[in-house]
């Protein structure tokens, strides 16, 4: 129930006993998955660097080479940072949810350190040479590996039986894998063409599938139904919840 100061307690749904991470962990990976190519494709169109170039770019890494390389690294970084804090589940299988999740950390952080080729002649930079584009591929590979691991292997994991909305989220799971890896293993046939062709348009959609699972793994929908109930109910204490304005009940006064 939600409390007087505030309206969207519990905003994130209840996390289970074995639960070392949060539902609130899962949904801000989620939603950094979801807004990466969309923002890299608004922002780099608003702020271009070459006319010539065509819109969307390549690739999303090319986006390194754009008005949007802010978005591009930062959104990586803020991703390996949740992935090193990511505590899966306190069972015989933790291993496996932090072997994954480490792993996504790592390849993020190349990623966004080794950055593919430019996607045009004036943006090529003085430094970058052709291992460094190897190195990157290899990087994304692996993350792309790691989040079809989550979705197909780990997420649909349970001690109980499976039924009800389990079931049901079991299934989106899997496809959410499934069409992760149809998109990573068609941009890597475009990719190493003779004559690369572009796989934007493959690696936001596997970018949104990667996305969907972290969501309804941590129950996004009940937070937005928590959300726009106390949108609808309060505005002004939902606005004063959100920048963190009141004190909580079960805090202390500092002394003096």
């Amino acid at each position: 129930m939600a409390t007087k100061g505030h309206p969207t307690d519990p905003l994130f749904f209840k996390r289970e006993p074995d639960d070392l991470s949060s539902h609130q962990h899962r949904v801000i990976i989620g939603v950094l998955g979801a807004a990466l190519p969309v923002l890299v494709g608004v922002i780099g169109w608003l702020r271009p660097v070459d006319p010539s170039l065509s819109v969307p770019l390549t690739s999303i890494s090319a986006y390194y080479y754009s008005g949007a390389v802010a978005i591009f690294a930062g959104t990586l970084a803020c991703l390996a940072v949740y992935f090193i804090t990511y505590g899966g589940y306190n069972n015989r299988d933790r291993w496996k949810d932090r072997a994954a999740a480490l792993t996504a950390a790592a390849a993020a952080t190349v990623v966004a350190l080794f950055p593919t080729d430019a996607p045009s002649a004036l943006l090529k930079l003085p430094w970058w040479y052709k291992g460094l584009g190897i190195v990157h591929l290899v990087a994304a590979g692996v993350l792309f590996g790691a989040f079809i691991v989550f979705a197909l292997f780990l997420f649909p994991k349970t001690d109980k039986k499976i039924e009800g909305d389990k079931r049901w989220r079991n299934a989106l799971y899997r496809a959410c894998g499934v069409v992760m890896l149809i998109c990573v293993v068609w941009a890597g046939l475009r990719a190493l063409n003779e004559q690369p062709k572009p796989i934007f348009w493959q690696e936001a959609v596997a970018l949104e599938a990667f996305a969907l699972s972290w969501l309804v793994k941590g129950r996004a929908a009940f937070s937005a139904r928590q959300f726009l109930d106390a949108a609808r109910r309060d505005p002004k204490q939902l606005a004063a919840q959100l920048l963190d304005v009141k004190q909580r009940p079960e805090t202390k006064s500092r002394e003096p």
